[in-house]
């Protein structure tokens, strides 16, 4: 990279990082290093030191699971069972959050270059900076969905889509994209941290915290080499090896996208010759074209992405016909019954648009969990129940919740009050009337 380019990076990163740390305030999850307040110029200049970063040892990454609940319908009884799957989420140390960072900014300087080059720049709309939000990749299709008198939809997932990456292809991925033959060592030496990446459950680290609280009462807790010395001897450091980047990290994201760059390319053209749509949200794909060529479509989506060592999970890939005839817009699916086409948690039908239900049944799961908590340790310690930070994360105080994301989808989707599932007005009522009623439990 020409030193030119690469200092205007670093200033810029520099800038970014120090903005986001002032807004967001620093991250203060339990690591082996203490949270970074600031991006002095000392860390700046070590972080960007190409020397420094090729021999830097990666601390392991803290492995916690995100518990999500899902409905799957029984193939024998076709009733539908509440089932918990785990996402699991990867922590590097602060310091290694960094690195990644600057390294995810170079990549994606990059990669933004490529895919307006290659005409993919509204195609890919995940970890991306396009000022738009799921609500508005949504109506972009159900638009050009809603314009076409004939059409077929085709969605499709990517089984298990970080834990599959293959190194070889992700390597080249990489080196494509800086346009070199080789990786530089600093950029081979990140590299190797997020394949070859070494980490530990976090439940290991609550264990051995409840452990030396038990034989050391007044001794605070404290992730340092010690304690890093003394899981490795416990053989609680485990080591990925065959396949996969962790989930989680800063740099994920970009190397993600990088990889699925050649699916990208191959299915797009073969969409715009037959006058369709296409978009990849992550590992959720969405194909419109004519209803005709949906088999063929799918057939070739399957093998491009096989291509890559990656599999299509059948049980989630989903048909749906459109019609539109004499301003009757149809929605159904392959056995000809009324259906509707459900994106990035919106949902067309034949007859509306609306939020899925589903969203806003994990928002009052969520919302009772929170109030619980909180009433809970207000009880404990004898102090008042913070309810300002009850009614920032449930209700229209809050600026970034899924109460402020409704109104702005209410709003864009032009629903009328008496179709919105969430009455804000007697939003503050519910959350009172939830706190008093866990507060009057023994």
């Amino acid at each position: 990279m020409e030193p030119i380019i690469l200092n205007q990076l670093k200033d810029s990163w520099i800038l970014k990082q120090n903005e986001l740390i002032q807004k967001r305030r620093p991250r203060r999850y339990l690591h082996f290093d203490k949270p970074i307040v600031k991006i002095t110029e000392e860390i700046a200049n070590e972080i960007t030191n190409p020397e420094l970063i090729k021999s830097h040892s990666f601390y392991p990454l803290f492995k916690s699971p995100i518990g999500n609940r899902i409905y799957k319908k029984d193939p024998k009884t076709n009733i539908k069972k509440i089932v918990w799957k785990d996402r699991p989420i990867s922590y590097p140390s602060h310091y290694d959050s960094l690195i990644y960072s600057w390294y995810t900014y170079q990549l994606e300087f990059f990669y933004e270059k490529q895919i307006k080059d290659c005409g993919l720049d509204d195609n890919v709309i995940a970890y991306r900076k396009l000022g738009k939000s799921n609500i508005d990749f949504a109506l972009e299709v159900f638009g050009f969905v809603k314009k076409k008198k004939e059409c077929a939809s085709l969605s499709l997932d990517i089984e298990g889509f970080y834990d599959n990456l293959d190194f070889d292809i992700l390597k080249n991925s990489w080196k494509n994209n800086l346009g070199v033959k080789s990786l530089p060592d600093d950029h081979f030496n990140v590299f190797k941290s997020i394949t070859r990446y070494s980490y530990i459950r976090r439940r290991e680290i609550i264990k051995l915290k409840k452990s030396i609280a038990e034989i050391y009462p007044n001794k605070k807790f404290i992730l340092n080499s010690k304690t890093l010395d003394f899981l490795r001897d416990n053989k609680k450091i485990k080591k990925n090896k065959a396949k996969g980047i962790p989930q989680g990290t800063p740099i994920s994201c970009v190397l993600a996208n990088l990889y699925m760059l050649p699916s990208d390319k191959a299915i797009l053209n073969k969409i715009n010759n037959l006058g369709g749509l296409y978009r990849r949200y992550s590992d959720d794909i969405i194909i419109i074209c004519p209803q005709n060529k949906l088999a063929e479509i799918e057939s070739f989506a399957k093998e491009t992405i096989q291509g890559l060592k990656l599999k299509i999970q059948d049980s989630k890939t989903e048909k749906r016909l459109f019609k539109n005839n004499d301003n009757k817009f149809i929605c159904i699916d392959e056995d000809d019954k009324n259906s509707r086409l459900n994106y990035l948690g919106i949902v067309l039908s034949s007859d509306d648009t609306y939020l899925r239900h589903k969203g806003y049944a994990k928002f009052e799961r969520k919302m009772t969990k929170f109030i619980y908590k909180k009433v809970e340790e207000a009880k404990e310690l004898k102090i008042p129940i913070f309810k300002r930070k009850i009614y920032e994360r449930f209700s229209s105080f809050g600026k970034q919740n899924y109460v402020s994301y409704a109104k702005r989808a209410y709003k864009k989707i032009n629903i009328s009050h008496s179709k919105q599932q969430i009455n804000f007005n007697r939003i503050m009522k519910k959350i009172n009337k939830k706190i008093s009623k866990v507060k009057s439990k023994k």
